[in-house]
């Protein structure tokens, strides 16, 4: 009997934690379809709503937080950025450049919350963090300016060409480079890199399947002691799937229909259990990701 107790108890325990994860991601949609409309006001209430579920994941801590510095609510947009670099938000010079934050920057919680993130900086590893930031900075060199460049001379011309050849050359560099820190450090994750360990994340997913397959244990092994997270583990394993030409796992590879131009999910495995594979790696339920694509067929 206690058995079965126990058993009802870990079923009923996991339906409330599958609705408040639901319902935490429909504020969220609300708060960012907001914003992207410019209504500040709701996205703010949005966002309060979001967090009385009581989940709070780092990135909406902060957009709230740069939502209620526009509107000018001090008390609310300190509260929920010191929530942010708690959790381990440290991007200093993004935080710098946010006009939202523009007004504060003589007050006093202002230079606190640059101090927090000093503090929660002093323990990592500086060297690393500069030649992950360089090469953070380098995979960007050509792409940011390929699309333009394409618009103004078309995919196929040669100066298109030449900027992607060049990037090409960055990207294999890089991958070198993240070699040599695997071999030092695993996987850089976040207690030697802070916010700067994705880095390591973004430029092994330039690398051919072979080398992602290869590195991939490092990632999983990350996971594990806390290092890195589930969230883009999800990801990465469905970008190999795709290569693999093999149905993915968690639904986060979204395709083009060739006929329609239409926003559709690539093949799904077990379509009818991938909410629950995607709350194990702390994604939003599938509806929210096709209600921001605008997918009307679920799979």
């Amino acid at each position: 009997m206690k058995k079965i107790i126990i058993i009802l108890g870990i079923l009923v325990s996991n339906q409330i934690f599958a609705q408040t994860f639901g319902e935490y991601y429909e504020y969220i949609y609300a708060a960012e379809h907001n914003l992207l409309n410019g209504n500040a006001e709701i996205a703010a209430e949005s966002y309060d709503k979001a967090f009385e579920t009581g989940l709070m994941k780092q990135r909406d801590l902060y957009l709230a937080a740069s939502n209620w510095a526009k509107l000018n609510v001090e008390k609310k947009a300190f509260e929920f950025l010191i929530h942010a670099i708690e959790t381990g938000y440290m991007d200093k010079a993004w935080l710098q450049n946010d006009t939202a934050f523009n007004k504060f920057h003589e007050s006093k919680i202002w230079w606190m919350s640059l101090a927090l993130i000093d503090q929660k900086m002093t323990d990592l590893d500086t060297n690393l963090r500069q030649q992950l930031n360089d090469m953070l900075s380098a995979d960007q060199k050509h792409r940011g300016t390929i699309d333009s460049l394409s618009e103004l001379f078309g995919w196929e011309s040669e100066t298109v060409q030449t900027a992607w050849a060049n990037q090409k050359a960055i990207d294999e560099a890089n991958l070198l480079s993240l070699e040599g820190i695997f071999e030092v450090y695993n996987y850089p994750g976040k207690s030697v890199a802070g916010d700067l360990s994705d880095v390591a994340y973004y430029i092994l997913q330039r690398a051919d399947l072979e080398t992602q397959q290869k590195y991939f244990p490092l990632l999983k092994q990350a996971v594990i002691e806390g290092e890195f997270s589930m969230t883009k583990l999800a990801n990465f394993v469905d970008r190999m799937k795709v290569q693999e030409e093999r149905k993915q796992v968690f639904g986060t590879q979204i395709i083009r229909n060739p006929k329609s131009a239409a926003y559709e999910f690539y093949p799904i495995h077990d379509p009818d259990l991938v909410n629950q594979r995607r709350e194990e790696a702390q994604l939003p339920p599938i509806e929210y990701e096709a209600k921001f694509w605008g997918i009307e067929i679920l799979p």
